[in-house]
């Protein structure tokens, strides 16, 4: 390693004697070479840039795949959950109508059961108004002669 002259000379003209200033050179050249090992340079930054890019192009490439095979399961998904609910639709019309109607002929059964009980006690009531007023009326011609 070449001792820097130009900082060896500012060392020497600041009163520092020769053996020091060279140490001192060379503990500055030495720090300089390490950290000079650490940067990074236009041709390294443009290789990083290149790969970067490659990277991003091929995340992009796989995340558009991925994207698209997500979206055709997703609508394979909706297509067989939409054809399973009109399924059950049909099925809970069907068991729904299949209600209905029986609970239309157990009322209709029960209207008719009603109907003739009715019919009866209308029956018994007009009989009973009927011997009432036949009652009163006997009464009244016994007693009006």
């Amino acid at each position: 390693m070449a001792v820097q002259l130009s900082s060896l000379e500012i060392l020497e003209q600041a009163d520092f004697p020769q053996a020091q200033a060279r140490a001192i050179v060379r503990v500055l050249e030495g720090e300089a070479a390490t950290r000079r090992e650490d940067l990074a340079t236009k041709a390294d930054l443009a290789d990083l840039r290149h790969a970067t890019r490659a990277d991003l192009a091929e995340f992009r490439q796989a995340t558009t795949a991925e994207l698209v095979e997500f979206r055709q399961a997703t609508t394979a998904e909706l297509i067989e959950l939409r054809q399973a609910s009109k399924t059950d639709l049909a099925e809970l019309r069907h068991v729904s109508q299949l209600d209905i109607a029986r609970l239309e002929g157990k009322f209709g059964a029960d209207i008719g059961a009603a109907k003739s009980e009715l019919v009866k006690w209308l029956f018994l009531f007009t009989l009973g108004q009927f011997t009432l007023t036949a009652g009163i009326v006997q009464f009244l011609l016994k007693a009006a002669r």
